[in-house]
């Protein structure tokens, strides 16, 4: 999902062994606000299950109030050889302002030496990033 896309649903999709399960992103125009990524279920993608920001050179350049809510998400970021993917979410790929993550299971993670979320090298463009986690069992 990119550059100015807005009020999108992304529902009940199954995202496996590609780069990347789903991204959201603005690179040429933007914002990409107010989507909802619910639901899905993001298996064995080479880098993130799930990955959002922008580039943000512009203020409109950003990803904006998107929710992601009850997605299941497991075996992402296997990508050994590249040290920059030792996550299975990455929240703040650039830009953000107000995405809000919550009650997404993430399994695998912790078995496998990788964090749960990217938050190594989250940008100084980002603001009012929320995540609420449920309780791990």
């Amino acid at each position: 999902m990119e550059e100015t896309a807005s009020h999108c649903m992304l529902f009940n999709n199954t995202c496996r062994n590609n780069r990347n399960g789903i991204g959201v992103y603005s690179n040429e125009v933007g914002p990409v606000a107010n989507n909802y990524i619910i639901g899905n279920v993001l298996k064995n993608n080479m880098q993130y299950g799930l990955t959002s920001g922008a580039i943000g050179h512009e203020e409109t350049k950003i990803s904006l109030q998107n929710t992601f809510a009850s997605n299941f998400i497991a075996g992402n970021a296997w990508d050994q050889a590249d040290p920059d993917h030792t996550a299975q979410v990455n929240p703040a790929h650039g830009a953000t302002t107000g995405d809000y993550y919550t009650n997404n299971i993430i399994k695998g993670s912790d078995d496998a030496g990788l964090d749960r979320y990217d938050l190594k090298s989250v940008p100084s463009n980002v603001s009012s990033l929320a995540i609420f986690e449920p309780e791990i069992e």
